[in-house]
């Protein structure tokens, strides 16, 4: 394995696609009692109050996740990694285009201890509802049945 920083586009695509998916009514993961900036009340109310601003949330949550990452750099080549100076920038992003993003940013903070880390775990728990938001979107997914004899062999 190995790890490497990864890029603001990367870091953008992700923070992105989570912005545009909970605006369509995507919540997230929501584990009681686990680390979720996104779901803090006190965030919530800033953002609602106009105290902060979108940018301001994502640009923390992505230092953040910037943070993890240099330090898998670290415990997989014993060398201290400076992230970059990240500021979010609100763009388009397709629900593929994020997920993808996310693969990459998780697998690059996945060395040493990170995964134990609670702040790896919500990136494991965004990254989950992504995922499953999106094969939930694929036409077929509504036409297949959910249960019962007439779902078959290969669910048809």
């Amino acid at each position: 394995m190995s790890a490497f920083m990864v890029s603001p586009h990367t870091m953008d695509r992700f923070l992105n696609g989570l912005a545009q998916y909970r605006e369509h009514g995507w919540e997230g993961a929501r584990i009681p009692d686990e680390w979720d900036p996104l779901q803090d009340p006190a965030i919530r109310q800033a953002l609602s109050f106009g105290l902060l601003s979108e940018e301001t949330v994502y640009t923390a949550v992505g230092r953040m996740l910037y943070d993890l990452n240099a330090r898998a750099i670290q415990e997989r080549y014993g060398e201290k990694a400076d992230p970059p100076n990240y500021t979010f920038r609100r763009r388009d992003t397709s629900l593929l285009s994020a997920i993808k993003a996310g693969f990459c940013l998780r697998y690059q903070c996945a060395e040493g201890s990170v995964p134990e880390d609670p702040r790896y775990q919500w990136l494991e728990r965004q990254l989950a509802e992504l995922a499953q938001y999106a094969i939930r979107q694929l036409p077929e997914y509504a036409t297949l049945p959910w249960d019962g004899p007439e779902a078959g062999i290969d669910g048809r």
